[in-house]
């Protein structure tokens, strides 16, 4: 009689642990879980395209979540080819031109029908080489960029301060903007684009930036930077490539801030 009520009670006791134990570990995984929700203002945008950058803007929040813990060397890996998953879209007609090293660059064409159209169609790109490399001025752009006009511009990976006011000086709005590879770190001229430097650029509608792999003091810095873009939601990644050494990698985002850019380069999508 002892031994069974010992028993009955030795019983409930490890069920009592047990439920004690999975409560502890469902709380856990709650107070570890963050809920995406999408804060891409909606004010100015067409349904059709908000739904889309919702999807593109949810699929890369949850790449940088799955990558979170781990090494910088793999997540830097698998950017590419997760970040091109994420934005895939049949009705973008995207323009590809690859450097001597294999790094592919990107262009998003102009979507407004030119019967609808009520302006005459302009496009000015500009294209910044660093520390003398010619991979950019080895290409035939005039013919890749055809509808545009090119201009080049020059800057040392030591000191990149003047992007905005040499961009200023260009034109009023840069449809497409190519930063080549670089010998050091790009990081400083990245900057840029984050923050209070985005309100001294001229709209960028389309952005192609090649970085060199960073530093190992660098790496947070460049993974900051990167969530820091996408919370800012001025920019959207859209693609990315790396050349054949893994040493650069080229980011492709979009300006979905600017109504201008929006109209041209972000008309009709939807999430297919």
């Amino acid at each position: 009689m002892y031994r069974m009520r010992f028993r009955l009670l030795i019983f409930s006791a490890s069920v009592t642990i047990v439920f004690l134990y999975l409560i502890s570990s469902i709380f856990s995984v709650l107070q570890n879980t963050t809920v995406y929700s999408c804060q891409i203002p909606l004010e100015g945008k067409d349904p059709m395209i908000y739904g889309y950058l919702c999807a593109v803007d949810k699929c890369v929040y949850d790449l940088f979540e799955e990558t979170n813990k781990d090494k910088f060397e793999t997540m830097w890996r698998k950017l590419p080819e997760s970040l091109n998953w994420c934005s895939t879209n049949a009705q973008m007609s995207v323009i590809r031109f690859t450097l001597r090293s294999e790094m592919t660059m990107f262009k998003v064409k102009n979507m407004i029908e030119k019967s609808k159209a009520k302006f005459t169609e302009t496009c000015t790109a500009v294209v910044v080489s660093f520390d003398g490399d010619s991979s950019l001025r080895d290409l035939d752009l005039d013919k890749i960029l055809k509808s545009c006009t090119i201009h080049h511009l020059k800057f040392s990976s030591l000191k990149a301060e003047g992007l905005a006011n040499s961009l200023k000086r260009i034109s009023s709005v840069i449809d497409v903007l190519i930063v080549g590879p670089s010998k050091g770190s790009s990081h400083l001229l990245f900057q840029q684009f984050l923050g209070d430097y985005y309100d001294f650029l001229p709209p960028v509608c389309q952005v192609n930036f090649a970085h060199t792999l960073p530093r190992s003091r660098e790496e947070n810095g460049f993974v900051e930077s990167m969530q820091r873009l996408r919370m800012e939601k001025k920019f959207m990644l859209m693609g990315a490539s790396k050349d054949r050494t893994d040493m650069h990698l080229n980011l492709f985002f979009e300006n979905m801030d600017q109504k201008y850019c929006r109209e041209r380069y972000f008309r009709y999508l939807s999430y297919f």
